[in-house]
């Protein structure tokens, strides 16, 4: 946990977590106090409501959902330091503060986390304390997504949530007041903001993938954004009629071959913008999609995460370019950090 110091009058365990490396210009560490006994819970097994309640933090601490409570895990150690129990149903996301650089390199993080449930209560927490600063709410039905708004002015604390079904909701965490709500025209599942450009991000929705580039925390976006639906090229039936007049060594061989190059064409999936929907053979719902992140490190990319692979793809040429496939033994993917 680090060494043991004095700060204000109480011994505190002080966690130091290696800076990340862009910041490898200026290293800062990052200090965060913990107090020694912390609140402890016996959480058991999470809940199946608890998936994709997790997050890992720039301070390397990691949190996760577990029924009613939020269990914060010290990473280097692998040992729980905080429980937080405020929620009076499933939590369903939980989201750490966003690095602050403007911090003195001394002064002691205030720790924040945001975290929601299946009755869409959300919840701003002071960890160190593990007491609740602010509790946000619009409806009673769960929070599908979170994310902090990035490239604006205050936009660190200011909160994106998606609630159900078809609304995003800009909440400000400082004065404790929604911003304004915007109502889309399909059915939403998650969202990411474009990290090289504010004005951008990308709905997930039941049946296609939605693009607003309109964004802006000074007003309702005006648009419903573009629909993209995505396509798979379809196999070619000639090739396994052919292979009937060859001898069973040979049809072996290339039937394995066209069972690799059928995979790979359903794979290659390509981005058709339209109202309409293709047609039912070329059509490829995303529904099986669990996941849609921006690229962090690449421009106009963005990922679709599947249970057996994630895809990578290119928004200038709207196709797959990268394929990052799972072993047939591994556990299927559930989330990508």
């Amino acid at each position: 946990m680090g060494e043991v110091e004095e700060v204000q009058g109480r011994k505190d365990v002080m966690l130091e977590r290696d800076p990340s490396v862009e910041d490898s210009e200026q290293p800062k560490p990052v200090v965060v106090h913990i107090p020694r006994v912390a609140a402890r819970t016996i959480t058991g097994p999470a809940n199946l409501q608890n998936q994709g309640a997790i997050d890992w933090g720039h301070h390397g601490l990691l949190a996760y959902g577990s029924n009613y409570t939020i269990v914060v895990i010290d990473t280097k150690n692998v040992q729980p330091i905080q429980c937080l129990d405020k929620h009076k149903s499933m939590v369903n996301k939980v989201l750490w503060e966003r690095s602050n650089r403007n911090k003195a390199a001394d002064e002691p993080s205030s720790l924040q986390l945001v975290s929601s449930d299946t009755t869409g209560h959300i919840i701003v927490w002071d960890v160190v304390l593990g007491n609740p600063r602010t509790v946000l709410q619009e409806g009673n039905k769960p929070i599908l997504d979170m994310e902090w708004v990035s490239g604006f002015d205050n936009g660190e604390q200011m909160l994106a949530a998606l609630h159900p079904p078809y609304a995003l909701v800009i909440w400000d965490i400082r004065n404790k007041t929604k911003l304004w709500k915007k109502t889309y025209t399909e059915t939403l599942v998650s969202f990411s903001f474009d990290p090289f450009t504010p004005s951008k991000l990308a709905f997930l929705c039941s049946d296609c993938l939605l693009f607003v580039d309109d964004f802006t925390l000074s007003k309702v976006p005006s648009s419903n954004g573009r629909k993209f639906y995505i396509s798979s090229p379809r196999s070619n039936p000639s090739a396994s009629s052919a292979r009937g007049s060859i001898s069973n060594l040979t049809s072996v061989g290339l039937e394995e071959k066209q069972r690799t190059r059928d995979r790979l064409r359903r794979l290659m999936k390509d981005l058709v913008v339209g109202e309409t929907k293709p047609k039912p053979d070329d059509y490829m719902t995303v529904s099986e999609c669990l996941q849609l992140e921006y690229h962090h490190s690449l421009r106009h990319h963005i990922l679709l995460v599947y249970a057996r692979e994630v895809l990578i793809l290119d928004l200038h040429i709207n196709q797959t370019v990268g394929i990052i496939p799972l072993e047939k033994t591994a556990s299927p993917l559930l989330q990508v950090l």
